[in-house]
């Protein structure tokens, strides 16, 4: 086949070499490297030569091979050498061993410039199934293989519909609560053959759970299955496929619809979905009810039930062999379409709720900056998925509590001054001049160090009860008795196997240990703790409850500091309550006798000095009687003016009522003359007439 010619620039060279860099290794080495040519090139004519022949061959498909030997009538150079023609043979020579080589071929020349050696593979040997589950892309997932007679009769099974097969998953906390297994069990109906296969993975606590082993069962049989009929042409019948989870059920049964967008354990599950969509044959899921063997016998069990059992009991015992021996396979399935990750961390949930954690994270991290609570570095080392949980265990009330104290932002003078005219200082007699929510735990007055002393005791026989070792006991509770002014490293012995905790315990800080910001290593050495002593209680829980007990020392010393400050003691009245009666005597001291009416004059003739030097009930008596005269006389005033008013009126109403009368009696006089008039005028006239 002639191509056409190209002339490569240098740059197009170290883009190719670049390229191929790219997809081999820095050192152009494949790994695994290539093996058996699977296809002919495009190129029919092969030149080649034996191991110590110093003829060379071309051969072309489907004609005889010609023999070329060297031309010593042409001269060679050091890149290549001449060859001519030799037509002395006549028979192809065999091709066992040889080179390949690379000639320039022209229609009036042929010209020699190298060779390699040309690596024959054997014959290919028929593989079983066994074999071929070895191999990529499923390879990685079949870590346990236990399939007697190289697995050829699972095909089978599944060509004539004989073939069951139950999976199952395994988590188990108190042992690991980042690793989860799965296992498939396999019959055929048929012939009794069974056969299992498991797997185990190690991710996080937040990732790895019970229905992650059962999706990853799920993907183990659907990448068995692809496995058994990727390279058959046979016709196979639906298999039977059974699961104790209906959720993994329904995933598989509705593997064409979309996964929800908060979908648990959504690279498992899609990459399981996109296997069952190229099967060629179906599968019928059903749901088995898992541990049957615990209340009916194995006799009595149909053959999903027993297989069920035994994909149960294959799950505990890969999940128990991994963690021993700290193997397992990779998160990385194929299928998968895309894969996100988060600060490193590999999405396994829904994308969207990642990304906002993260965010969330992030934000949570400035925070902390800002408000000098960690610095980047401590951040990393604080359990936050821990503190999370712990979080979302307490009450509503008790986690407000919490936030408003880890932010600094609590009912403190400090704050209180912020919009009140009043006094910054400690309540308690410890002289701190500015009151804030960092003091509230390191006071050293004598009742908050009492009350700090009494809740390390109680924390103390906590960590004893949950298996801690006693000399980190011991160092705890010194460090709480000190209150803050001590470091955890000066507290424990110079030889001490955890001075490298509580030097990171220390970089943390004191206000991070007693609002619950514990660090990772403390977790790591307590779940050894309780690993050695077989406690059923999982790191998770002691974790939680740890938190919460680190919050009620907390949470103790800020009720202790309200009781101070709101708790009524002496008469019944808080030390706010005298403050505030002494200073309203303070500003009555300055009414005037006129303010008052001459019957309460009386109450300004006192002895000051008796009146504060007396009790509160005394002074608060005297305030009683000084408000209710000062009540008596703004009444008094009011009600002589109102009388003033009301007089007022009653002589208006008066005056108006006079005059109202006069004009009544005038109008009758007129009245009465002109009737007089008419009366003596008519009179006349009857005279005269």
């Amino acid at each position: 086949m002639d191509f056409p010619v190209q002339q490569p620039t240098s740059g197009d060279f170290a883009l190719w070499e670049t390229a191929l860099r790219a997809i081999t290794s820095p050192s152009l080495e494949l790994s695994p490297a290539l093996g058996k040519i699977l296809h002919d090139g495009f190129d029919k004519v092969v030149w080649w030569k034996g191991l110590s022949s110093e003829y060379v061959y071309r051969s072309e498909d489907g004609l005889r091979a010609k023999k070329y030997r060297v031309d010593n009538n042409r001269r060679s150079t050091r890149s290549t050498t001449a060859l001519v023609e030799d037509s002395s043979s006549t028979c192809d020579p065999p091709r066992t061993k040889y080179k390949l080589v690379s000639v320039h071929e022209t229609p009036s020349s042929v010209q020699y410039h190298s060779e390699c050696l040309y690596k024959q593979f054997p014959e290919e040997a028929s593989r079983s199934l066994v074999d071929k589950m070895k191999e990529p892309p499923y390879g990685s997932l079949f870590q346990s293989i236990h399939i007697p007679q190289g697995g050829d009769w699972i095909v089978e099974a599944i060509q004539h519909g004989t073939l069951m097969a139950v999976h199952d998953g395994s988590y188990q906390p108190d042992l690991d609560p980042t690793v989860c297994s799965a296992a498939l069990a396999l019959g055929c109906s048929a012939t009794g053959r069974r056969g299992v296969i498991s797997m185990a993975e190690k991710t996080d606590e937040h990732t790895a759970s019970n229905y992650r082993g059962e999706a990853l069962g799920a993907l183990l049989h659907a990448a068995l299955m692809h496995v058994c009929t990727q390279d058959e042409t046979s016709t196979f019948q639906p298999v039977r496929v059974g699961c104790d989870n209906m959720g993994i059920v329904k995933h598989a049964r509705d593997y064409k619809l979309a996964l929800p967008d908060k979908q648990k354990q959504a690279d498992v599950i899609r990459s399981m979905r996109a296997v069952i969509a190229r099967l060629p044959m179906a599968l019928n899921y059903e749901h088995v009810y898992a541990h049957q063997d615990e209340s009916r016998g194995a006799e009595d069990l149909d053959d999903m039930e027993q297989l069920n059992v035994i994909a149960d009991r294959i799950a505990d015992n890969q999940l128990v062999h991994s963690v021993a021996h700290s193997d397992f396979v990779a998160s990385n399935f194929p299928d998968e379409g895309v894969r996100i990750y988060c600060n490193g961390k590999k999405v396994t949930a829904g994308a969207r709720q990642s990304i906002y954690e993260e965010w969330g994270r992030r934000v949570a991290q400035e925070l902390m900056k800002e408000r000098g609570i960690a610095d980047e570095h401590s951040f990393n080392l604080i359990a936050w998925d821990v503190v999370e949980d712990a979080m979302a265990s307490f009450s509503t009330s008790f986690s407000t509590f919490v936030t408003k104290f880890v932010l600094h932002f609590g009912g403190t003078k400090k704050m209180l001054g912020n919009w009140q005219d009043t006094n910054k200082s400690c309540p308690s007699s410890c002289g701190q001049p500015n009151e804030d929510m960092s003091h509230i735990t390191r006071c050293q007055e004598e009742g908050r160090a009492q009350m700090r002393t009494e809740s390390a005791h109680v924390v103390a026989q906590w960590l004893l009860d949950t298996h801690m070792d006693e000399e980190l006991v011991e160092g705890f509770t010194d460090y709480i008795i000190a209150g803050g002014t001590k470091q955890l490293v000066e507290v424990l012995d110079e030889d001490s196997e955890y001075l490298d905790y509580a030097e990171e315990h220390d970089r943390l800080g004191w206000d991070c240990f007693l609002e619950g910001r514990i660090s990772l290593s403390l977790l790591e050495i307590q779940h050894d703790c309780l690993h050695r002593a077989g406690a059923y209680m999982t790191i998770k829980t002691w974790s939680k409850q740890f938190i919460h007990h680190m919050l009620c020392v907390t949470h103790r010393q800020w009720t202790y500091r309200n009781a101070r400050t709101h708790l009524k003691k002496i008469e019944g009245r808080t030390q706010e309550d005298h403050d505030r009666v002494r200073n309203e005597v303070r500003a009555l001291l300055a009414v005037q006798p006129e303010d008052l009416l001459p019957a309460h004059r009386h109450l300004l003739q006192f002895d000051a000095e008796a009146l504060g030097q007396g009790s509160t009930r005394d002074r608060l008596l005297w305030l009683n009687q000084m408000e209710s005269a000062r009540e008596a006389k703004i009444a008094s005033s009011r009600r002589q003016k109102q009388q003033e008013k009301d007089r007022r009126n009653t002589s208006s109403r008066r005056d108006e009522e006079g005059g109202l009368e006069d004009r009544e009696r005038s109008n009758l006089s007129k009245r009465q003359r002109g009737g007089t008039s008419l009366a003596a005028r008519s009179s006349s006239e009857i005279n005269n007439g």
